[in-house]
């Protein structure tokens, strides 16, 4: 069972989040910033002078939710007990969760540890301080006669299509010939090529990106590990 006790092999996905439509994730409160009656999700930063900035950012969360969610429809869960089995320890020792530690002539005994997640995504921050956002107005639609809902009319911020954010991602221990970082590789890919989708709106059609530039990047002897040899270029 791959750990983190001992650091055997590392893979690094980076590159960069553009928008290819409006994005947004939504703030739990008012921030001061945002005008709109739904603004957009916020944090505070400071350059290397000092200058205070409140921006838009793509939280790990969010991106780890997509992403399993993805890789977890991808693998399957088979009628057969034993597959169903192998493959939520595949998505769990990934991505985090509860697996099995013990057996009993084969059977499972309930015995489960959490373990900490193999892959570790990063916050994304966009490449500029300066965010272009944007007010959408909307309005509550009446299913049983699509007509328009009284006082239904509503607001919600966005970003706009084209802002830029960083994206890295850091995945140990796990060997890139294996069927778990292939899957995984796909999913990924299928983000930056805009077939997967993030945030709120989705259904308006919120939420699109590329990575145009994705790198991938294995670091997978000691020398390597070390940085006394130059790492793999995997794409």
């Amino acid at each position: 069972m791959k750990t983190h006790k001992i650091l055997e092999s590392r893979v690094i996905f980076s590159g960069t989040l553009v928008t290819k439509s409006n994005f947004r994730i939504g703030a739990a409160e008012e921030t001061g910033i945002s005008f709109s009656e739904m603004p957009i999700l916020r944090t505070e930063i400071h350059d290397k002078e000092g200058n205070r900035f409140v921006i838009p950012y793509i939280p790990s969360s969010s991106l780890k939710g997509v992403l399993r969610s993805e890789f977890a429809r991808l693998i399957g869960t088979p009628e057969n007990n034993g597959e169903q089995e192998k493959h939520s320890f595949e998505t769990n020792i990934i991505f985090g969760g509860k697996v099995i530690t013990d057996k009993n002539n084969g059977e499972d005994n309930g015995k489960r540890k959490d373990f900490a997640a193999l892959l570790k995504i990063m916050d994304s921050f966009p490449l500029e301080y300066l965010v272009r956002t944007e007010n959408k107005t909307s309005v509550l639609i009446k299913r049983e006669s699509r007509t328009a809902k009284k006082g239904g009319l509503f607001n919600m911020e966005v970003v706009s299509p084209g802002t830029k954010f960083h994206f890295k991602a850091i995945l140990d221990n796990i060997s890139p010939e294996s069927k778990a970082f292939k899957l995984l590789r796909f999913v990924i890919n299928e983000l930056a090529c805009g077939h997967l989708t993030l945030g709120g709106g989705t259904s308006r059609g919120y939420g699109l990106f590329e990575i145009p530039d994705l790198k991938i990047i294995y670091y997978g002897t000691p020398r390597q590990l070390l940085g006394l040899s130059p790492p793999t270029l995997i794409s």
